[in-house]
């Protein structure tokens, strides 16, 4: 799906519309080829946009020539793999980005699916600890119930996979949040409807909030990104955010985009937004020794750019 850049349509998108977009999407996408052909072009286009690590995630499912979910994700690690090998090709760049993988739940689909989804994100960290390093449950937040898959999210973790959890999508679910916060996964996506006690929760237990600013700005109907629910609260404890596109298609924005509004909308220098950064790598699923090259790399681009300013400020 080819989505035109700054489209105003896609910018003022409600979450309704979103989602009917996202189901959309799931019906173009209907064999092998075309999963093939989404999955190199979200790599090249994080790529040059001069992604440094990327959590691809994904929710397996059956296609056409793919009758099984099992086959789908054997899709998208040939692919990944594949793009990891060209490594040396992109040498000229003078840069590198790591790739992991997260399988998603879907919460409005049916218990099963989720069931055969684990397994396979089971066995697959199990057999290739370097690439698939967590497990993600979203979709639609006003269908299901979060609840119904904690159990299955506590596998996941028994078995050395990382958690990440939408919620707070929608008001008034606040039975679902206490559910998601006693359960602590590491990260939280969008967490916009909660208390201020759900805020001390999240700070006390330090879970990481994935933020989406353009998708936040426009499901939520915000005239400005300086209206956002709880950003504020966020940046003025330091605590650990990332920021992230939710999906650039559907909303039509780059994580380079989402930084840049993300700065000028709460006033962030660009010493804010290296340190926002380096949080972010706090927050990633890869393991230590990936942790450090990522902050390093972090740093250097730092330098070298505050060089390029003739030590301004």
């Amino acid at each position: 799906m080819i989505v035109a850049k700054g489209n105003a349509s896609f910018k003022s998108i409600s979450l309704k519309e979103a989602f009917n977009l996202f189901h959309l999407i799931y019906e173009v996408i209907t064999d092998s080829l075309a999963l093939r052909r989404i999955i190199r072009e979200a790599l090249a286009d994080c790529y040059e946009d001069n992604v440094m690590y990327l959590e691809l995630r994904t929710t397996p499912r059956p296609l056409s020539d793919l009758p099984t979910r099992r086959d789908y994700v054997d899709i998208l690690v040939e692919e990944v793999d594949r793009w990891q090998q060209q490594e040396p090709m992109r040498q000229q760049h003078k840069r590198r980005m790591d790739v992991r993988l997260i399988l998603g739940l879907d919460r409005a689909g049916p218990i099963e699916a989720a069931e055969e989804t684990l397994k396979l994100a089971i066995a697959w960290n199990a057999r290739r600890p370097d690439l698939f390093v967590g497990m993600d449950l979203a979709g639609n937040p006003v269908k299901g119930d979060t609840r119904d898959f904690i159990p299955l999210l506590e596998r996941a973790r028994c078995h050395g996979l990382k958690i990440t959890v939408h919620t707070a999508e929608v008001p008034d679910r606040d039975d679902e949040i206490d559910a998601v916060l006693a359960f602590k996964p590491d990260r939280l996506g969008h967490a916009l409807w909660v208390t201020d006690d759900h805020k001390n929760i999240i700070m006390q237990n330090k879970l990481g909030i994935e933020v989406c600013p353009t998708s936040n700005r426009c499901t939520l109907q915000l005239k400005s990104l300086t209206q956002h629910l709880c950003m504020q609260t966020w940046l003025s404890t330091a605590h650990k955010v990332c920021i992230c596109t939710d999906d650039s298609g559907v909303f039509s924005s780059s994580l380079s985009d989402e930084i840049i509004e993300a700065c000028q909308s709460w006033g962030l220098t660009q010493l804010d937004a290296v340190l926002l950064q380096l949080r972010a790598v706090d927050m990633a699923f890869c393991d230590e020794d990936l942790k450090k090259e990522l902050r390093d790399r972090i740093h250097t681009y730092a330098l070298l750019c505050e060089g390029g300013r003739g030590g301004q400020h």
